[in-house]
């Protein structure tokens, strides 16, 4: 594995950033049981209609103790903005959290509902724009905080 290190950062920084990226680290054994996998599913699902015609989530192989040092970290006051848009249910998603060192996180969660007639990229942003603005209005957000964004955009079997 490499040696990752960011010039100017401490030694124990670099330590722990190299501890991190080796919790990435996933051999080609487990790489070709993992395309086996979705190999698997593919045609099953486009086989038969008994099997499932979407992949599941999959659990990360991320080693277990990278969590526990995330927890173990020390954490700065700051806030984040979530957003999932989800074309399959017509709905947006937005939370904030606010992390506070010594208390527990504070969560904010609305649900908004996209209008039928999105007929484009554009305007689905457009009306994302609006959403983030009405929730940040609602729930006083005064900062600037980084904006995290998920998007589901299944697909449909023609078949």
């Amino acid at each position: 594995m490499p040696d990752y290190k960011i010039e100017g950062a401490t030694d124990a920084q670099n330590a722990f950033l190299h501890d991190i990226a080796s919790k990435f680290s996933v051999t080609d054994a487990h790489l070709g049981e993992l395309a086996h996998e979705v190999h698997t599913y593919l045609t099953n699902g486009l086989v038969s209609d008994t099997e499932p015609k979407g992949l599941p989530s999959r659990v990360s192989y991320i080693k277990s103790t990278i969590s526990n040092d995330i927890r173990a970290a020390k954490k700065q006051s700051s806030m984040a903005l979530g957003l999932t848009i989800s074309t399959s249910t017509h709905r947006m998603k937005l939370a904030s959290i606010k992390f506070a060192p010594g208390a527990p996180d504070i969560i904010n969660k609305q649900v908004f509902h996209i209008r039928d007639n999105v007929d484009s990229a554009a305007t689905l942003c457009e009306e994302a724009a609006v959403h983030v603005a009405q929730f940040i209005n609602t729930h006083e957000i005064k900062e600037h905080v980084p904006l995290g964004v998920t998007i589901d955009l299944p697909l449909e079997e023609k078949s």
